[in-house]
């Protein structure tokens, strides 16, 4: 499928959200709620790097009036790391093939198991949604 075909990243990203919108969209195609998420997850992909840039400057210590104290950047990254990991997870995105079926998060099984019939009724040719697991490319 052509480039051409993915929606544009949203404004203000920056290289490794777009990276990540780009890998997503490439493989998956997804409902207005799922994008949505998705964009959070690039914002955050960016925020967690310029947190790290930060830290690799400044250190991961900062002396304060009391003393030398973790840096708060360090605190924000940990935090922006679980944020991370939580939109992933609800975009529900496969995390690979195991013998020829697509493992998913044990959280998400229920949701899976109920995709068949969304699956049916999704109209793309050639894409993945994120209900039907199908591959791009290859008919799903």
């Amino acid at each position: 499928m052509a480039q051409t075909d993915i929606p544009a990243a949203p404004a203000g990203l920056r290289r490794s959200g777009r990276v990540l919108w780009r890998a997503v969209l490439t493989d998956f195609d997804l409902s207005e709620h799922e994008a949505t998420i998705l964009r959070e997850a690039c914002r955050t992909a960016d925020h967690l790097d310029a947190l790290q840039a930060l830290l690799e400057a400044e250190g991961l210590m900062s002396e304060t009036s009391q003393g030398s104290r973790i840096h708060p950047a360090l605190v924000e990254l940990r935090q922006q790391r679980v944020t991370f990991a939580r939109l992933l997870t609800a975009l529900r995105i496969p995390t690979g093939e195991a013998g020829g079926t697509t493992r998913v998060r044990p959280a998400v099984a229920l949701a899976v198991s109920t995709e068949s019939s969304v699956s049916r009724e999704a109209s793309t040719v050639g894409r993945r949604t994120v209900g039907s697991r199908g591959a791009r490319g290859a008919g799903a």
